[in-house]
């Protein structure tokens, strides 16, 4: 699988920042609510995962997640879970 040029990418930053505000606001939102929780784990990887996720990196299908061959994220801090749901929130 080959990488997109930098070039073809550039236009959805925009859009990509949206979509890593959404993410910090629900993070925001679940630890509010739970009144529990380290945001700051979460906050840090929101970036390395909207990039990783939305740059083509990854040969993922959100609506086939078992996918055969399809890549796999695995995030190994418990800390950081948060960012996970966010991100599932945020894509669906």
């Amino acid at each position: 699988m080959s990488l997109k040029p930098i070039e073809e990418l550039r236009p959805h930053y925009e859009r990509w920042g949206l979509i890593k505000d959404l993410i910090d606001q629900c993070i925001d939102l679940m630890l509010n609510y739970r009144q529990s929780g380290h945001p700051g784990g979460s906050r840090s990887k929101v970036y390395a995962i909207v990039s990783t996720l939305l740059s083509g990196v990854m040969r993922w299908d959100i609506r086939e997640p078992g996918k055969r061959f399809g890549d796999r994220f695995v995030l190994v801090a418990g800390h950081t879970n948060p960012v996970v749901y966010a991100t599932l929130a945020a894509h669906v």
